[in-house]
């Protein structure tokens, strides 16, 4: 009864805590915005009936004057987002590659790979000798089994092979 007693307790006592406040008058807003439902009413072509192509109805006008980058598949607000965060992490790796990090610490390992990958003499230099075990597996595929068993060993883990 007692183990019972303790929860109804601290219940009314937590009640009771705010009886004695005044409550803050409501916050009115600056400004009545519009009810806004996720549809950009710019982007209609109204030139286009719905019941013809609905399609070119609801984008036309947003296509008429939207690039999609030459480099992309799409465009929008995450591409503004996408592009900001590779710029960041652009500034980041260049900035720890050019600060000289300490042998063997994480910042090296960056600085090393990103030197590596900004390396185009080398690796041209290199050509495909690098993958040439991969592309001679590549080659020897004559079937449907042996593909098959190709590409199973890119999803077995090296420990169980």
């Amino acid at each position: 009864m007692r183990n019972l007693l303790i929860p109804v307790v601290a219940s009314a006592m937590c009640g009771l805590a705010g009886c004695g406040q005044k409550t803050p008058p409501p916050v009115q807003p600056a400004a009545v915005l519009p009810p806004t439902i996720g549809i950009d009413p710019a982007g209609v072509d109204h030139g286009v009936a719905p019941g013809d192509d609905f399609d070119a109805y609801a984008n036309g006008g947003w296509r008429a004057v939207t690039e999609i980058p030459a480099d992309r598949s799409s465009t929008g607000t995450f591409l503004k987002v996408i592009q900001l965060a590779e710029q960041r992490q652009q500034q980041l790796v260049q900035g720890i590659a050019a600060g000289k990090p300490a042998p063997g610490s994480d910042d090296a390992r960056i600085a090393d790979y990103y030197a590596a990958f900004m390396d185009v003499a080398g690796i041209e230099a290199r050509g495909t000798a690098p993958v040439k075990a991969q592309l001679d597996a590549i080659a020897a595929i004559a079937d449907k089994s042996a593909l098959s068993a190709e590409l199973v060993l890119l999803y077995v883990p090296m420990s169980i092979r």
